[in-house]
C-alpha cells in the first residue's frame, strides 16, 4: 500500500529523511511512498510532488536535524523516482480530499494516497522514464518492468485494479515508442530539437481522458502526439501554446500570458516556432492535423481568438 509523505518545512525536502510522530510511521518499512511538498502558506497551497520512494527504515530520530528536533521517528528513504512537479494546479487534483487523507503533524505528516491519484502521480514519472541516477548517468532507463512489478505486489489493490494500472503503464510506454515511430524514429523534441531523452515526453494532442468510446484507440495513436521537452509539454498540455497548420507545416502560437521574452528563455528560439511532419506517410499526416486542429480550436476558445 502507496502512503502519502507532506512535507510542510520550508526547507526544501532533502530526498533521504522523512521525520514525523505519527504513531503509524513504525509500520511503514518497505511501503512506497510519494513525498509531497508545501511550498507556501496560501490557501490551497502551492504543492509539489518531489519523488517516489521506498521506506527502507524507521529508526528514533537523532536530534542532528533542529528543523526536526522534538519529532520522534526518522524514516529512511531509497529513491526510486526524482522529479519536481507541481500538482496543486492539475485538472484532477482536488485540495479538500488530499488535505483529509493526511495527519495533522505541524512539519511533516503521512497519510494514504488518494487511490486514484496513484496513476496521476505514476505518470509524471514514467513519462520522463527515468530511475535513480539516469539523470546523471545520461542513458534512459526503461522502468517499465520494474513498475509492473510494483503493481502487481500491492496488497491494497484488486486483481482487477492491478491490471488498469498495469495496461495503463504498458499503454504509455507504448504510446511513447509509437509517436517516435511517426516522427521518423528519433528521440528529439519537435519543437526545440532538443536530445536529451531524460526530459522528453510523449505529450497527447487530444488528452488521453478525451479518446473515449469509438475515440479510444486514439489514445495509443503515434499521430495523436508530440515529443516534447517537459516545460514546452508543459505549456502545451495547459494550453498556453498551441499551434495553426500552414499547408504542410504547423506554426507555433502562444498564450497572451506569455511573451517573447518568456519563449527565449524557455529555450523555444526563433528559429523553433513551427512543427514539420515530413517523416510521416501523407494518411499519417492528415490524420495529426486533425488531432492538432482539435487542441488549437480548444487554444483559441481558452484565449478568445
Amino acid at each position: 500500500m502507496a502512503v502519502l509523505l507532506y512535507h510542510k518545512l520550508k526547507k526544501d525536502f532533502s530526498g533521504k529523511y522523512f521525520y514525523s510522530s505519527d504513531v503509524s510511521a513504525p509500520g511503514l518499512k518497505g511501503k512506497t511512498a510519494y513525498v509531497v511538498q508545501k511550498k507556501n502558506e496560501r490557501s490551497p497551497p502551492h504543492l509539489v510532488l518531489s519523488g517516489r520512494f521506498r521506506v527502507t527504515s524507521i529508526e528514533n530520530n537523532p536530534g542532528s536535524d533542529i528543523d526536526t528536533q522534538g519529532l520522534k521517528y526518522r524514516i529512511n528513504l531509497e529513491q526510486l523516482h526524482r522529479g519536481l512537479h507541481r500538482i496543486d494546479n492539475a485538472h484532477w487534483f482536488d485540495w479538500d480530499v488530499f488535505r483529509g487523507g493526511v495527519s495533522n503533524a505541524n512539519i511533516y505528516g503521512i497519510g494514504s494516497v488518494v487511490p486514484e491519484y496513484v496513476p496521476r502521480f505514476e505518470t509524471l514519472y514514467n513519462q520522463v522514464g527515468s530511475k535513480t541516477g539516469s539523470l546523471h548517468s545520461g542513458s534512459h532507463v526503461d522502468t517499465t518492468a520494474f513498475d509492473i512489478k510494483e503493481i502487481a505486489g500491492r496488497d491494497n489493490l484488486s486483481d482487477t485494479e492491478k491490471m488498469i494500472l498495469i495496461k495503463a503503464r504498458l499503454g504509455q510506454e507504448k504510446f511513447r515508442k509509437n509517436v517516435i515511430n511517426k516522427w521518423g524514429g528519433h528521440e528529439l523534441c519537435a519543437l526545440t530539437g532538443c536530445s536529451v531523452k531524460e526530459v522528453l515526453i510523449a505529450s497527447h494532442i487530444v488528452p488521453w481522458r478525451a479518446c473515449t468510446g469509438e475515440q479510444e484507440r486514439d489514445r495509443l495513436d503515434g499521430c495523436n502526439g508530440l515529443l516534447l521537452c517537459a516545460n514546452v509539454d508543459k505549456l502545451f498540455d495547459q494550453y498556453k501554446i498551441s499551434f495553426e497548420r500552414k499547408m504542410n507545416t504547423a506554426v507555433l502560437r502562444y498564450s497572451r500570458d506569455l511573451n517573447e521574452s518568456d519563449l527565449l528563455n524557455l529555450g523555444i528560439q526563433d528559429s523553433d516556432r513551427e512543427l514539420v511532419p515530413n517523416a510521416m506517410s501523407p494518411d499519417d499526416r492528415d490524420r495529426f492535423f486533425i488531432f492538432l486542429k482539435e487542441h488549437y480550436c480548444e487554444f483559441c476558445t481558452r484565449e478568445n481568438i
